[in-house]
């Protein structure tokens, strides 16, 4: 692939996945209300433990994704490399 097509695929992806984080907040604003009136303030089980888990770990999790996709402080060299794609960093350690 050349530099112009890999540029490409990289801001094509970039812009995908940040119009899914806009979607995926806006749902988040549009049902927290009912989300406090009908899981927080009710006893909990498994089932509302298990609904926190699976929206907050996206919710939080695609922060930290953002942040390492957008940053421009993160160099290979700081970064670890992950997945398939050699030239994509995923997170850094320091």
């Amino acid at each position: 692939m050349s530099n112009l097509a890999g540029l490409e695929s990289a801001r094509s992806g970039s812009i995908l996945f940040s119009s899914t984080l806009v979607v995926l907040y806006y749902d988040h604003l549009l049902t927290l209300e009912s989300e406090i009136r009908l899981l927080w303030k009710r006893p909990k089980n498994a089932g509302v433990y298990v609904f926190f888990l699976n929206r907050y770990i996206a919710f939080f999790g695609n922060i930290v994704a953002a942040f390492s996709l957008f940053s421009t402080s993160l160099t290979p060299s700081r970064s670890v490399i992950c997945g398939h794609n050699p030239e994509r960093v995923i997170f850094t350690i320091e």
